[in-house]
Parts: C-alpha cells; structure tokens; sequence
C-alpha cells in the first residue's frame, strides 16, 4: 500500500487536529485544576476556603452569644423563682394575720351582739339611776309591781 502525498497530509492534518484539541483539553483541564486549588487555599478573600473559615468564625461568634444569652436568661429564671418564693412566704405570712384579724373581728362581733341584754341594762342602769333596785318609792321594771 502506498501512501499518497495528498494522504500523508490529511493524516498529518488530522493528527494536528486532534493535538490541538487534546491540547486545548489539558489546558482547560490544567485550568480548572488551577481554580480548584486556589478556591481550596487561602487567598485572603475571595476563596471559597475563607470563605468557610468566615463561616466558622462567625458560627463560633454566635454560639458564643447564644451561651451568653442562656446563661442570662438562666440568671433571669433564677430571680423569678426567687421573687415568687418571696411572694409566697409573704402572702403566707398575710394571710396569717388576716385569719387573726377575722378571728379577732369574729370574737369581738361574738362578744357584742351576745352581750346586747348587758349592754342594753347597762345603758338603763345609765339612764335611770335606781335601775334594778327598789327603794320604796320607785319602782323599777327590774321589779315585781304586783308585790
């Protein structure tokens, strides 16, 4: 078989072709490659790799703020209780001392309203000297008039 010039130079074209293509293809290749690496390295900036570190940094920023925040709150919690025992013992303590007064109100209400008959002959014995006594001349209404 013989090759013809018009042959070698259509093969040798194609070969060129096929270089340059598989040229183009490292170079893209080599390119990408190259971006890759800079994303995955720092580069003070733009790289998704400080991009990440920034990400972290502010995550661990937050999560700092957040346990501030708990640790308030839990500050906060603690005074709640606190003021509600307060709140307790004292709302114990006046009920106490209403239940005294009611009792004391109780006894003195007691100790009046029993004793009206008394306080009613004391005012008579007030109003009428010779009350309950019969001296002869006055007859009180302590005493029998029929006698």
């Amino acid at each position: 078989m013989h090759i013809t010039p018009d042959q070698f130079g259509a093969a040798v074209g194609g070969l060129i072709v096929m270089l340059g293509a598989l040229g183009i293809i490292v170079a893209k290749g080599w390119q990408a490659l190259a971006d890759i690496r800079g994303e995955v390295k720092h580069d003070h900036g733009s790289s998704m790799k400080d991009a990440s570190t920034r990400t972290e940094e502010k995550v661990d920023s937050l999560g700092a703020a957040l346990h501030a925040v708990e640790t308030g709150l839990g500050g906060i919690r603690d005074e709640i209780r606190n003021n509600r025992r307060h709140a307790d013992e004292e709302h114990e303590s006046l009920r106490d001392e209403l239940h005294e007064l009611r009792g004391s109100a109780d006894r003195t209400h007691r100790d009046l309203s029993g004793g009206q008959k008394d306080l009613a002959s004391q005012l008579d014995e007030l109003t009428n000297p010779c009350a309950g006594w019969d001296f002869g001349d006055h007859v009180t209404s302590h005493t029998n008039q029929e006698d």
